[in-house]
């Protein structure tokens, strides 16, 4: 996790668009930071869900009124009633895009979580950045640990220890499996730090939004920030061959903590010896560009020579004509493309015909897929 404040940098960009600033304190120290850093330059747009006159009543004993008049005293252009799920509608027709970065904090559904609601929500927020978001714009997104995949303590050992970092592990499924849902509107995780809790407090942010109401929450789990870019998007009516021939150069060949994966098992008999499972990996890399990252033995079976199987883990009969079986496990993840669960399925399917017709071929084999 790193360290450093991740908002530091946004000091640097021309326009930025904050969703649901709540009380609009977040505004207030990004704006406290600009004038201590001397950063002249800088153009923030601040929105929050409810009309005025909701925000006014909502936050009338928590937050000082008066705050809305200082941010627009210091040229911030503070805007009432935007939906982020519907950009186009509330936000759109009152301000000119794109903007250089986008920053959403602790975004909630109202009353106790809910995963598949707020699932959906974060699905609906990454697909309208598309309308305001620079193609080379970042969207910061701040989180509590448990939120994402990846938890706080995974992620530290993971940036102590680089074999960590590329190295296969499950990523948490009841968490709102934000990097799952990015991809679909062509977003990956550009970097994760700690949310800077400190340095916000001392220029005036308060937390809000407990449960839908005005008042701070306290949780005992660490707030982070992660950071996107947009990246193109794999469509599922793509296939391997029109992807670019320089992609499988881009792909590192290793598991990434920072993207999504998905696994997809593929069970098969051979029927020479010549031809095997090492040879068959290396088709497998090289058809998939890299995209398969892994692939792990499951299972292998060979005929001794008084034909009588011997599996490493299960024992089952080989048909007539084949000596050897197998099942392999195969991590599929995409580094500089986002690769979302239905394309991955695809490359899956054509990869299995590949294997069945193409790769037999060239090495005058017969492979059956069980």
């Amino acid at each position: 996790m790193q360290s450093d404040d991740p908002f530091k940098q946004l000091l640097l960009c021309k326009r930025i668009l904050i969703l649901g600033d709540g009380n609009l304190t977040f505004s207030k120290a990004l704006i406290a930071a600009q004038t201590e850093e001397n950063y002249s330059s800088l153009r923030l747009i601040s929105t929050v869900y409810e009309t005025e006159e909701q925000w006014l009543t909502r936050f009338s004993e928590s937050t000082d009124s008066n705050i809305i008049n200082h941010l627009r005293n210091r040229g911030v252009e503070v805007l009432f009633a935007v939906d982020g799920t519907r950009l186009q509608e509330t936000l759109l027709p009152r301000v000119s895009v794109p903007f250089d970065c986008v920053i959403m904090n602790f975004p909630h559904t109202g009353g106790k979580t809910n995963l598949k609601y707020c699932r959906h929500l974060l699905k609906e927020i990454f697909i309208n950045l598309k309308h305001v978001l620079n193609d080379d714009g970042k969207f910061y997104l701040s989180l509590l640990d448990g939120q994402f995949e990846i938890d706080k303590q995974r992620w530290s050992e993971a940036e102590q220890n680089n074999d960590i970092m590329f190295k296969m592990t499950m990523h948490k499924k009841d968490s709102w499996r934000v990097m799952y849902l990015a991809v679909y509107a062509g977003f990956v995780v550009d970097s994760i730090h700690d949310f800077p809790t400190k340095e916000l407090s001392n220029r005036g942010y308060v937390n809000a939004g407990f449960r839908g109401n005005a008042k701070s929450f306290h949780h005992k789990k660490v707030p982070i920030v992660v950071i996107f870019r947009r990246v193109p998007i794999l469509s599922t009516t793509s296939t391997l061959a029109d992807l670019p021939l320089d992609l499988e150069q881009q792909q590192h060949r290793r598991i990434n903590l920072l993207r999504p994966m998905y696994i997809h098992d593929v069970s098969f008999w051979i029927s020479t010896s010549d031809t095997d499972v090492e040879l068959l990996k290396k088709a497998i890399f090289s058809f998939s560009k890299n995209m398969v990252k892994e692939v792990i033995n499951v299972e292998i079976f060979h005929l001794d020579n008084n034909n009588q199987l011997f599996a490493t883990t299960i024992r089952r009969g080989i048909p007539a004509g084949f000596c050897t079986g197998a099942c392999l496990r195969l991590v599929w993840q995409c580094d500089e493309f986002a690769l979302t669960r239905e394309t991955a399925r695809d490359f899956q399917l054509a990869l299995r015909k590949y294997l069945e017709n193409d790769f037999c071929h060239l090495h005058q084999c017969t492979l059956k897929l069980r």
